[in-house]
């Protein structure tokens, strides 16, 4: 297989499969393959992988893209029974010494243990990512607030822990790691490299709103807007699917999904080829669905000049901008700046990138 360095000569292993190389210098991670065994393994995986693809239950993004299995398909894969009541609260909830307000959700969150896992489309930090893109492109709403609009709107809300999950790590990269991976889309060099990835999956963005962008992550990042990653877990925690993801990563390649509907399935792919046989999965097919079922255009949203003159916020607590782009554009522009950064914040530079089309 080419290990080149991302994005530049395009290779076909299976007829909707183009290979992309690695990622190269701009990742900063340790997650990827390492010995010969897995790239093996990922080869045989790409040649199977669209059977693991299935419909997904929604359009907008609400699984996180993280490669691991949560605790209730792990526990049916391996033919156990589901484990006792407070053990996931004290690997992961009680450990982190969460708010009072996130205690009073564990019904909600036991619930989500005993149903089955719903195909959601994937995305970095599940529901987590459509706040953030619509925060970067003005819109003025706290956490909460913009999960009332989603459940008023009957969209699904998905996002996990894990069981390594201690004080102050919630087990979510996405989350966890949220100003080192606005920290990439402000930097013009990684920006570069995740801009060239974006033209490969046909998300068009001009000079001027790339700049945008990268100024409005700059300042929010130092604004305080997004809060810590325990804040943002207790704001979430009771407000949808809550998966408990078991184990280490072994996530061994990156999948940009293109193919509209569709989602991977983790737990068929690890029935084939095991636990540690995972991958991370981008669903970008949804990224215009979810702009388009969010109405944008009735949030609150500054669109006044943005002044990339200072470093800082207006007295609301939010970036004014007047993107180039449309709201929607901007919007998707903003969702795939994250999705990409975070996987450059989380793997190595030799992790390698598939897109999957139709």
């Amino acid at each position: 297989m080419s290990r080149k360095t991302v994005f530049g000569t395009e290779a076909s292993l299976c007829s909707n499969i183009i290979e992309l190389g690695v990622l190269g210098k701009e990742a900063i991670g340790s997650i990827g393959p390492k010995t010969p065994e897995q790239y093996q393994l990922i080869d045989a995986i790409k040649i199977n992988i669209n059977g693991f693809y299935e419909p997904a239950s929604q359009n907008v993004v609400a699984t996180c893209i993280d490669g691991r299995l949560p605790q209730l398909a792990s526990e049916l894969l391996a033919g156990q029974k589901e484990s006792g009541e407070g053990s996931w609260q004290e690997q992961s909830l009680a450990s982190q010494s969460l708010s009072q307000s996130a205690s009073q959700s564990l019904s909600a969150q036991k619930s989500c243990k005993e149903k089955s896992q719903l195909l959601m489309p994937n995305s970095a930090g599940g529901s987590l990512s459509l706040w953030v893109a619509a925060t970067l492109i003005g819109a003025q709403l706290s956490l909460s607030s913009f999960l009332e609009r989603l459940k008023e709107s009957g969209i699904r809300i998905g996002f996990h822990t894990d069981s390594h999950a201690h004080a102050g790590i919630t087990g979510c990269g996405a989350n966890d790691k949220l100003p080192q991976i606005l920290g990439v889309v402000s930097k013009k060099g990684s920006l570069a490299s995740i801009l060239a990835l974006m033209e490969k999956l046909e998300i068009k963005i001009d000079a001027k709103a790339a700049e945008q962008l990268r100024e409005a992550a700059n300042i929010h990042n130092n604004s305080g807007v997004f809060g810590t990653a325990s804040m943002r877990i207790n704001e979430l925690l009771g407000n949808g699917q809550c998966d408990v993801l078991l184990g280490d990563h072994n996530e061994l390649f990156i999948v940009l999904n293109m193919v509209h509907g569709t989602t991977l399935n983790r737990a068929a792919l690890a029935k084939r080829f095991g636990i540690k046989a995972a991958v991370f999965n981008i669903d970008v097919w949804a990224f215009k669905e979810s702009a388009a079922q969010l109405n944008l255009t009735e949030l609150p949203i500054e669109n006044s000049n943005l002044d990339l003159s200072k470093n800082s916020i207006s007295a609301v607590g939010s970036v004014p901008q007047k993107w180039s782009e449309s709201l929607s554009e901007a919007f998707v522009q903003a969702l795939a700046a994250y999705n990409l950064a975070t996987g450059l914040v989380l793997c190595s530079s030799e992790m390698p990138v598939v897109i999957r089309k139709s």
